[in-house]
């Protein structure tokens, strides 16, 4: 009732295409309910930007509208304005499709923006990896094996659908501390916070720059007081943004190590190897000056050296936008209305998996969300614009019983400089489920629905309407 939820939409489009697929204009509305104020993210523009981005039309005129009322303010959810722009976008292009006779996969690649396009800003398209993703899916058991039967034995009604999306990941510039402690591990001091398991990747980052075992690393929080800029744990920014900076603050770290160590063993500091003892002379490995000992000669009373202290930080990151693509089954009871959803593949180009299950698990999530959007989730209103479901036992949530295994392709296209040409993960993965799972029930039906969610009642009406003569 108080919080800040996503907004509702209005989006009206008109899409026009040549016989063998090319996209040619588009002219479209979207009108945006922002509650009581603007809201903060996702706005009006973003939302015309996000349904433009994807694809290349050789002309188009867009109007957006953001309209005031007596609700909540809204704010950013998850890629905010993303899935809904999809939502229509793709429902679009699969009647397009359909009509033309096309398999939807290859219209969008056809018309799909790839490096060097040229985006609604005029700038160039950076690079991505769109029709890697694309061939991804296309080559997947999830849309390469046959459709399921449109009707089965079992009453209900079964419908395959494909949706593409992307997302532009923050790119704010951050920094970090590497700290040699007394117990030979490294510290790493972040002004960010552990969101979602992230500081798991970022050790990951900084023992591969210094060439020990992530159990080495330990990563701290400190206060902005007590450590510079971090940019806002968000915007799928935290490793693409953040991962430059202990990547160099490892490396400095590590020069420092070599320096000290070199001057302690008398040899120069190439003819040196690090491991999670400490260094050694490659040659020699009886040569070796621990981690400690290292600590202890740069802190004691009689230090011979400096305190081991590595510094980085990274300016802002060129853009890297992220495809991600979905395949939905679904399977629909005619009588009731009710939607199953039988299985959801979504395949996302991340550039580079620093940790591949930690990705894994934002695709599950975001997907899962993006599910819930297309058939559960949805703040209703009465008249006086008062919330009609204000607590989670009226509020529809997708639960482990509503949703399939969620299968993940993991997609490497290097391109950005993200640390290891790694990208945004945390918000693509949620732009293209609920539009495939949307196209799904096109497919399942024979006829589509244009509102969300695709809730029970809404499929009965929809399939009552078609039956009634002229309708």
């Amino acid at each position: 009732m108080a919080a800040n939820p996503a907004p509702g939409a209005v989006i009206r489009l008109k899409t026009g295409a040549k016989r063998d697929g090319t996209l040619t204009a588009l002219e479209g509305e979207v009108l945006l309910d922002v509650g009581a104020c603007p809201m903060y993210g996702g706005t009006v523009g973003g939302v015309l930007w996000l349904i433009l981005v994807n694809y290349k039309f050789q002309a188009w005129r867009m109007e957006g509208l953001e309209v005031l009322t007596n609700k909540a303010g809204t704010g950013s959810y998850r890629a905010p304005g993303a899935a809904m722009a999809a939502f229509a976008v793709e429902s679009q292009l699969d009647e397009i499709a359909r009509r033309l006779d096309l398999d939807p996969i290859a219209l969008r690649r056809r018309n799909v923006t790839l490096e060097g396009d040229p985006l609604p800003n005029l700038q160039p398209q950076p690079p991505v990896g769109a029709k890697e993703v694309l061939a991804a899916l296309a080559e997947h058991p999830a849309w390469s094996d046959p459709p399921p039967p449109r009707r089965g034995n079992d009453g209900l009604r079964r419908g395959r659908g494909f949706a593409l999306g992307s997302w532009g990941a923050g790119r704010g510039p951050s920094s970090a501390l590497a700290i040699l402690e007394a117990d030979g591990k490294i510290r790493v001091v972040l002004a960010t916070v552990d969101l979602t398991g992230s500081f798991t990747s970022l050790a990951q980052i900084a023992a591969e720059a210094l060439s020990v075992s992530a159990g080495q690393i330990v990563v701290s929080k400190a206060s902005p007081d007590h450590i510079s800029y971090a940019p806002i744990s968000g915007g799928s920014q935290t490793i693409y943004a953040t991962g430059p900076a202990v990547r160099e603050a490892a490396l400095d770290l590590r020069a420092k190590i070599h320096q000290s160590a070199a001057a302690e063993l008398e040899v120069e500091e190439s003819a040196l190897a690090i491991t999670d003892k400490g260094v050694h002379v490659a040659a020699d490995p009886e040569q070796v000056c621990s981690f400690q000992r290292l600590y202890e000669l740069g802190t004691s009373w009689s230090a011979k050296y400096s305190p081991l202290v590595g510094q980085g930080s990274a300016p802002l990151r060129r853009p890297a936008r992220a495809f991600a693509a979905s395949v939905a089954e679904v399977a629909v009871d005619p009588d009731t209305g009710r939607v199953t959803l039988t299985r959801l593949t979504t395949a996302q180009d991340v550039g580079k998996a620093i940790n591949r299950m930690a990705v894994e698990g934002q695709i599950q999530g975001a997907a899962v969300q993006s599910a819930g959007m297309a058939l559960w989730e949805e703040l209703l209103y009465d008249e006086q614009g008062q919330i009609r479901n204000p607590s989670l036992s009226d509020y529809r949530m997708p639960t482990a019983a509503d949703v399939p295994q969620i299968e993940t392709i993991i997609v490497e296209v290097p391109g950005s400089d993200g640390p290891h040409s790694a990208k945004g993960v945390g918000e693509p993965p949620i732009v293209p489920p609920v539009a495939a799972v949307a196209n799904a029930v096109a497919a399942a039906l024979g006829t589509r629905l244009y509102e969300l969610p695709i809730t029970p009642e809404r499929v009965w009406r929809a399939l009552k309407d078609r039956a009634v003569p002229g309708a």
